[in-house]
């Protein structure tokens, strides 16, 4: 095993993050065009399976640097909105990808999220962002008015990724499909396997 050198926490994160959503996305290659797409009653599968799960989870790494950045609006949505987006915000950009399409998304994304925190250290990790979401109907529907710490959105899109990572892997346990191993996407199994991505 290669020596451990990764001692900064946010750069941890970033990398883990990338290398984590990899991993799982490798361990799709398997699974028919039907298991990739099977709903389940877990988060944005009960939509669209492992497919839309993924692809949420890295279509939200590109929108929160955007967000961080002050990029506004941030870039179209890469599945379909569960409510009304803002007014001004893109239309998603809704479609079927490959394993190696949504590879490379996730490479360029993690890239932008890296800027992010670039940006964040230069502008402070304590400056502010507004943001304006969407309510669901339940709570009257509209929008709402948000600020939160450039430090606490990237936290939010790295610990986001995390849980649709693990909603995922439970997906693939309940397929139960031979060819593919349980999934170890801790971040001591990141740094056991190279720290790739730092």
């Amino acid at each position: 095993m290669p020596t451990p050198t990764a001692a900064d926490p946010l750069d941890i994160l970033l990398a883990h993050n990338q290398w984590s959503n990899k991993v799982l996305l490798e361990s799709c290659r398997t699974l028919t065009h039907e298991q990739f797409h099977r709903p389940f009653p877990i988060g944005p599968a009960e939509r669209g399976g492992l497919h839309l799960t993924i692809t949420h989870t890295i279509s939200a790494a590109g929108r929160w640097a955007d967000r961080i950045r002050s990029i506004n609006p941030p870039r179209a949505a890469l599945e379909p909105f569960p409510f009304t987006p803002p007014p001004g915000h893109p239309a998603p950009d809704i479609r079927d990808r490959t394993i190696d399409e949504l590879l490379d998304l996730n490479d360029r994304f993690a890239a932008d999220l890296r800027d992010a925190a670039a940006y964040s250290h230069t502008h402070g990790m304590n400056s502010t962002i507004p943001l304006k979401f969407p309510q669901p109907p339940e709570k009257g529907g509209g929008f709402k008015d948000y600020t939160f710490t450039r430090a606490a959105a990237l936290m939010h899109v790295l610990t986001h990724g995390h849980w649709h990572r693990a909603q995922c892997m439970n997906i693939l346990r309940q397929l139960a499909v031979p060819d593919v191993k349980p999934l170890d996407l801790s971040v001591v199994d990141w740094q056991a396997e190279g720290e790739m991505f730092l």
